[in-house]
């Protein structure tokens, strides 16, 4: 999945692979393959810090970089790469070539944002589990004491009648909670 390119910085010519037009949707050498293509495909958003790595590598000196950025592909949607690149210097140190490969980050993306949403739904059954666990405790209460009160009517009584009700209805919470506490 890299898309070999080669930039030579004496000629300032640019070479993209097959593989580099392919993940952005154009044909080889359908656009000109030029330093000023690359900058024209960049996320606006990506530019000033993608550049401000690239340019910052070849006159520090530094071996390579990679950054991670944004390509605009042919059908207009974002392509998210893994830029990497070594830099080779001459014998006074200037810079002559930048040769690197741009990895196609879509999958990982997806795979880190599917990741994401199972720690959220984790989290979601962590919270509910507690807030049934909970809710559990106070049922034990309320039926406990509904238990202790019904004794202490007399049969056939309105009272008596909104207590049974009134466990019933705890009954049927306590089953509930467990089912939330089955689901977190």
């Amino acid at each position: 999945r890299d898309a070999p390119w080669d930039w030579d910085l004496v000629r300032d010519e640019l070479y993209y692979s097959p593989q580099w037009w392919a993940q952005l949707g154009y044909a080889p050498d359908e656009l000109p393959a030029d330093a000023e293509l690359w900058r024209r495909l960049l996320h606006p958003d990506d530019a000033d810090r993608t550049m401000a790595v690239v340019d910052g590598a070849i006159a520090s000196g530094k071996p390579g970089y990679q950054v991670e950025c944004r390509l605009r592909h042919k059908d207009g949607h974002d392509v998210p790469l893994l830029a990497r690149a070594i830099i080779t210097y001459d014998d006074q140190g200037k810079p002559v070539r930048v040769s690197g490969t741009n990895l196609d980050l879509t999958e990982r993306h997806r795979a880190q944002r599917a990741m994401q949403q199972v720690e959220r739904m984790e989290a979601i059954g962590t919270l509910a589990g507690g807030i049934a666990h909970d809710f559990n405790n106070l049922l034990g209460a309320i039926t406990g004491n509904l238990s202790l009160a019904l004794p202490q009517t007399g049969p056939g009584t309105e009272l008596r009648a909104m207590l049974e009700d009134a466990r019933d209805g705890a009954t049927q919470a306590t089953s509930l909670t467990k089912q939330l506490l089955t689901f977190s």
